[in-house]
């Protein structure tokens, strides 16, 4: 169905923007021209809150499961912190250590639930 499939496009685009923003010095000082490289820091991530934002709107409008829509708001959340916060600096090892802090355990409990419930159905 079409809201599993742009949720599921939108998370994939977003997990690889914000892997990017990361590694974006290393990107950087490498040659690589990866999307986070050619936009900048601050391009990368306005375009990682349309991508998490678009995410969201379809968690809300797409599905009937809160928990969905708790995820995809938990990281709506965490990119515009990190865009108002630190609009022009590449996260240090902290930031992106926080970052996982807060989205591993978070995609660990909806894991479970996505499986057991069908949610994506």
């Amino acid at each position: 169905p079409l809201p599993t499939w742009s949720f599921h496009i939108f998370m994939i685009l977003r997990s690889q923007l914000w892997g990017q923003i990361i590694d974006l010095e290393c990107d950087q000082k490498s040659g690589r021209k990866t999307t986070a490289v050619t936009l900048g820091i601050k391009g990368a991530r306005k375009l990682l809150v349309l991508l998490v934002a678009c995410e969201l709107m379809t968690a809300l409008f797409g599905f009937d499961d809160v928990y969905i829509a708790y995820f995809s708001g938990l990281s709506f959340v965490q990119a515009v912190l990190e865009l108002f916060l630190y609009p022009s600096k590449p996260p240090s090892l902290h930031l992106a250590a926080l970052t996982g802090l807060v989205m591993t355990p978070a995609a660990g409990i909806l894991l479970p639930r996505v499986w057991f419930y069908g949610s994506f159905r």
